[in-house]
C-alpha cells in the first residue's frame, strides 16, 4: 500500500485529482490503486490526522481481507461500500469517544437534541441537519483546528457521529438502514469519479 500527498497544484494532473481535491477530506483510500491519498495542505493536530490515518487503514485492511485491494472498484455507492463506510464512521465514533470522555458524550447529546428538534419540525425520519459550531467541544479532545478547513472536517465527522447515535436510539434494529441513508445523501456528489 503506498501514501500518496496530494497537493492543490494536483489538480492540474486530471479529474481524479481534481475530485480528490474538492471532497472535504483529510484523508481517502483508493482501492483501484490500493493507496491512501492525504491532503497534508489541510493543517491538522497529531490526533486527528491519527484518527483519520485508522479510519483509512480500516478500508485498506477490509479491501485486503476481501480480495478487493488494487484491482478496479465499481463506481457508485454499492451496498458493500456503505456498509464499510458505517463501519470506519463507527470506528472514529468509538475513538472521539476514547478520547474525549464526557466531553464527548455531552456534545453527542447536546447535537441530538438539535438533530431531534429538526426531525420533529419536518416530521422526518432522515434529516440533514446544520448543527450549531462544536468546535469548542471537539477541540477539548482534538486541540484547536488550526484552519478553518479543518474546522469545517471536524464538524461534517462530528455531525455523522451524532446523526448515528440518534438513529442507534430512535430505529433500534433498523438504524443500519437510516444510516447508510443518511451517508447516501451526504457522500453521492463526490463518490462518483474517484473512490476508485
Amino acid at each position: 500500500m503506498s501514501l500518496v500527498p496530494v497537493y492543490e497544484s494536483d489538480s492540474a494532473l486530471g479529474r481524479f485529482w481534481q475530485a480528490v481535491n474538492a471532497a472535504n477530506l483529510l484523508a481517502s483510500y483508493c482501492g483501484s490503486f490500493h493507496m491512501i491519498v492525504l491532503k497534508p495542505e489541510l493543517s491538522q493536530t497529531d490526533v486527528a490526522w491519527a484518527c483519520s490515518l485508522l479510519h483509512e487503514l480500516g478500508h485498506s485492511t477490509r479491501a485486503l481481507e476481501e480480495g478487493r485491494a488494487g484491482r478496479p472498484q465499481s463506481e457508485g455507492l454499492s451496498h458493500q461500500a456503505l456498509d464499510e463506510e458505517i463501519e470506519m464512521h463507527r470506528l472514529n465514533q468509538q475513538l472521539w469517544h476514547a478520547l474525549g470522555g464526557r466531553a464527548y458524550e455531552q456534545a453527542i447529546e447536546k447535537a441530538i437534541y438539535w438533530i431531534d428538534k429538526q426531525r420533529r419540525q419536518t416530521k422526518s425520519g432522515v434529516c440533514t441537519v446544520t448543527l450549531p459550531d462544536f468546535s469548542a467541544a471537539n477541540e477539548s479532545f482534538l486541540d484547536p483546528a488550526p484552519s478553518e478547513a479543518t474546522r469545517r472536517h471536524r464538524q461534517t465527522e462530528f455531525a455523522t457521529q451524532a446523526q448515528f447515535v440518534a438513529f442507534d436510539r430512535w430505529y433500534p434494529g433498523r438504524s443500519r438502514a437510516f444510516q447508510a441513508d443518511f451517508l447516501t445523501r451526504q457522500y453521492r456528489p463526490a463518490w462518483v469519479g474517484w473512490r476508485r
